[in-house]
C-alpha cells in the first residue's frame, strides 16, 4: 500500500467511522459519550506519563507530539499535561473532526502531514513522541523510515514511546477458543491479612479449539483477581494455576489456585478467570467469570499452606503497575455509552491492514536514530495472532 492509498483508506475511516478507527469497542457505535471518549485518552496519557516517570522521563514538559492522531483523543489529553500538544494525522477527514473537537485550541493544533517524513517538524522539537495502534497500520518500509523521523524530533531528555507488532502470533489461541465456564468448589473463604488458602474450582472449555497445555510462550492458566465487594479493581494479579493436561472443547479440568489475600482486614471478592499469558483475560474477549466473597480478619485462622515445587511465575498480560489507573480505566470502558456527535457509517467502511517489524529491527533502527531503547514490553494492543510491543526511547543529552 503506497502513500496515497493510505491516505484514502484513513480518510474514509474518518468519514465513515472515526471513533471506532480509533477504539475498537466503538466501531460501528453511536451509543456512547463524547466525553468519555476523552477521559479515555487522558487515562491513556496518565499512563504513559507515570510509566517514563520510572526513568526520570521525560525532563521537560514543553510540547508533546500524537502520531496518528485521529480525532485528537490523546493529543487534547497531552495539551494538559504539557504547554503545547500536537496531533498529526494522514486523513484529512480526522484532522476537520479533531479541529472541530478541540476545547484548547490555544494549546492544542491538529497538522495534516501526508508526506513520508515530518518534514514541517525541526530535529529536536518535542518532550514526549507517542504513537499508539498506528504504526501496525502502516507497510514496513514506510514504517521504518516513520520511527527514524519520531526519533529525530525528539529532544535529548525526552520520552519516544510507541506500539509496533513485531510478526505474528502462532501461539495464541483463535478469538472463538476465550471462552470458559468457571465452577467454584470452595464456597466460603475467611483469612487473615496477607494469608494464604488453595481455592478450588472446575474449568470448563466452552469454545471450540483445544487449550494446550504445552504452549512454551503463551501457557492457559487459572488466574484471579482481587476486587473490594463494590467490584473496584484492588489487585489485577495474584496466583495461577497451570493445565495439568489439555483440554479439548467441551471438556473441563479441575484446578488448584493457591490466592494470598490482601494485607488489610476487610470485604472482598476473589475473582476467577482465565488467561493466555501475553494474549488476554478471557473475560477481557467476552467469557464469564466467577466471584467469592471473602472476609479477611486477624481472628481467621490461617490454614496450614505449603508452596508448590514448580508453581510457574505468574506474568501478566499486560503491563498495569498502577492499579488505580487500570480500576479507573475499567470504570471509563463500561461508561462508554451514551450520546455521540453526528458522524454515521455507511455500512462499508474498509478495514485497516496490519503489519509488523521484528524487534531487533526496530531496535536497531532506534539506536541508528540516536535514541537509547529503555525498555520493551508487550502488550495486546494489536488484537489476537499478533505479537505486539511497546517501545520506549530517549535520546541522551
Amino acid at each position: 500500500m503506497d502513500l496515497r492509498s493510505l491516505q484514502e483508506t484513513w480518510d474514509t475511516l474518518g468519514r465513515e467511522d472515526p471513533f471506532g478507527a480509533i477504539l475498537d469497542p466503538l466501531r460501528g457505535r453511536t451509543d456512547w459519550d463524547i466525553d468519555d471518549f476523552f477521559a479515555s485518552g487522558r487515562l491513556e496519557i496518565e499512563q504513559v506519563l507515570a510509566d517514563g516517570g520510572r526513568h526520570g522521563l521525560p525532563r521537560e514538559r514543553n510540547a508533546a507530539l500524537d502520531f496518528g492522531c485521529g480525532a485528537g483523543r490523546l493529543t487534547q489529553a497531552m495539551a494538559s499535561e504539557f504547554a503545547t500538544g500536537v496531533g498529526i494525522d494522514i486523513a484529512p477527514s480526522m484532522i476537520d473532526l479533531a479541529r472541530r473537537l478541540n476545547r484548547t485550541p490555544e494549546r492544542c493544533s491538529f497538522v495534516l502531514n501526508a508526506s513520508e517524513s515530518l518534514e514541517g517538524f525541526d530535529n529536536s522539537s518535542f518532550d514526549l513522541v507517542y504513537s499508539n495502534i498506528t504504526l501496525q497500520h502502516i507497510e514496513p518500509a514506510l514504517g521504518r523510515r516513520y520511527i527514524a523521523e519520531l526519533a529525530r524530533v525528539l529532544r535529548p531528555g525526552g520520552l519516544l514511546v510507541f506500539q509496533l507488532p513485531s510478526g505474528l502470533d502462532t501461539q495464541a489461541l483463535p478469538p472463538s477458543a476465550f471462552r470458559a465456564e468457571i465452577e467454584l468448589r470452595t464456597t466460603e473463604l475467611e483469612l487473615p491479612p496477607g494469608g494464604k488458602a488453595a481455592v478450588r474450582a472446575a474449568v470448563r472449555n466452552r469454545g471450540d479449539a483445544r487449550w494446550p497445555a504445552d504452549v512454551f510462550r503463551r501457557p492457559i492458566r487459572l488466574g484471579n483477581h482481587w476486587r473490594a465487594r463494590d467490584g473496584e479493581m484492588l489487585r489485577l494479579d495474584d496466583a495461577r494455576a497451570p493445565l495439568w493436561c489439555d483440554v479439548d472443547a467441551g471438556d473441563e479440568l479441575e484446578l488448584e489456585l493457591t490466592v494470598t489475600a490482601p494485607d488489610d482486614p476487610g470485604s472482598y471478592e476473589l475473582e476467577l478467570d482465565v488467561v493466555q499469558e501475553g494474549v488476554a483475560w478471557f473475560a477481557d474477549r467476552g467469557s464469564p467469570t466467577v466471584r467469592l466473597p471473602v472476609v479477611v480478619s486477624a481472628d481467621a485462622v490461617a490454614e496450614e499452606w505449603k508452596p508448590e515445587r514448580t508453581r510457574p511465575a505468574p506474568r501478566a498480560w499486560k503491563r498495569r503497575p498502577h492499579a488505580r489507573l487500570a480500576a479507573r480505566a475499567a470504570r471509563l470502558r463500561r461508561r462508554l455509552g451514551r450520546s455521540a456527535p453526528d458522524v454515521h457509517s455507511n455500512g462499508n467502511t474498509p478495514e485497516a491492514a496490519m503489519y509488523g517489524i521484528p524487534r531487533a529491527d526496530v531496535c536497531d533502527l532506534l539506536e541508528a536514530s540516536g535514541t537509547r531503547v529503555v525498555e520493551v514490553i508487550e502488550n495486546d494492543a494489536a488484537g489476537p495472532g499478533w505479537i505486539s510491543l511497546r517501545y520506549t526511547a530517549t535520546k541522551d543529552e
